[in-house]
């Protein structure tokens, strides 16, 4: 593929991401009540078959089987039964209390570290809150629907440290901002032209991204001061603070990240910038805007 041809797609990647990416959709809330259960079961608990069907739980039969004697919690008959794993490690599994059947939540072990989870015996809605392994405190939205945890929605609501300070009943809104960039955006990113094509060392590019902003080659540097992260993608709106060149002003990027071959990318996408000030903190005016978004791309430096 020629460096046109790839430039031409990754705009219109990027457009089309703009328009997902502000859709009002996006920003609904999703609550219990939106996932009725139905019929709540009011029998007496069904034991799981150990010797046969649910042999493969077996060695965690006595936990399983404390957590059924407790009746339904969640989705109307089934009972979330989590217990220890190790330090900030827990088991999550789903009982059947009509039927007595176990099943696996798709979070849990190692990989899911400090995970909280919310839900409530007359919803399908489940909210797992973890610390994922990027440094990352992630929130996820599962349907229980037909014994089986289906993702609605994921966010990332900041460092692993974010974790410890709230739990996933906490109300978190769709579009509510955070205060750092997710691990894909972080690291040295040189822009694409006709004579560059690949960034040779992590030190050499035109970009450096943190998580709380950016530097770019030169004076300028920006700082984060809201994100917000649109579900299922690597799609994020950031809201800048910027300065540089006796200047200082307020930028807002559409950012994506994605995978174009065996090549990383990054669009960016400036909205426009407002505040513009002097090092005085005199106002002035505004930089000469033809209405069309600025895009620049850029390669991951390795």
């Amino acid at each position: 593929m020629q460096l046109g041809d790839t430039f031409s797609k990754l705009k219109l990647v990027l457009i089309t991401l703009l328009f997902c990416a502000c859709s009002p959709a996006q920003a609904d809330q999703l609550s219990f009540d939106q996932f009725p259960a139905g019929t709540v079961y009011k029998g007496q608990a069904h034991l799981p078959d150990f010797s046969g069907r649910d042999r493969k739980f077996v060695d965690y039969r006595t936990r399983i089987r404390e957590g059924l004697s407790k009746g339904p919690n969640f989705a109307g008959h089934y009972s979330v039964i989590q217990f220890g794993c190790g330090t900030e490690c827990t088991f999550v599994y789903v009982a059947d209390n009509q039927t007595g059947k176990i099943f696996q939540f798709p979070l849990g072990g190692d990989d899911n570290l400090d995970l909280d989870l919310s839900f409530e015996l007359n919803s399908r809605l489940l909210i797992a809150q973890w610390a994922n392994d990027k440094d990352e405190c992630k929130l996820e939205f599962f349907d229980w629907d037909r014994n089986e945890a289906k993702l609605l929605d994921t966010k990332i609501l900041g460092r692993k440290d974010v974790c410890l300070s709230r739990h996933a009943s906490d109300p978190v809104a769709a579009d509510e901002p955070v205060k750092n960039l997710p691990a894909e955006f972080i690291g040295g990113w040189i822009q694409i032209s006709a004579e560059i094509t690949q960034c040779p060392s992590p030190t050499s590019g035109d970009l450096f991204i943190t998580q709380r902003g950016f530097k770019e080659y030169g004076e300028d540097e920006c700082g984060v001061d809201s994100v917000k992260a649109f579900p299922n993608s690597t799609v994020v709106r950031v809201d800048f603070d910027c300065g540089g060149e006796g200047q200082s002003w307020n930028s807002e990027e559409i950012m994506y990240v994605g995978d174009l071959g065996k090549i990383k990318v990054l669009v960016m996408t400036s909205l426009g910038s407002t505040d513009n000030r002097d090092d005085f903190g005199k106002p002035m005016p505004p930089e000469p805007d033809d209405g069309n978004p600025q895009v620049s791309v850029y390669l991951k430096c390795q």
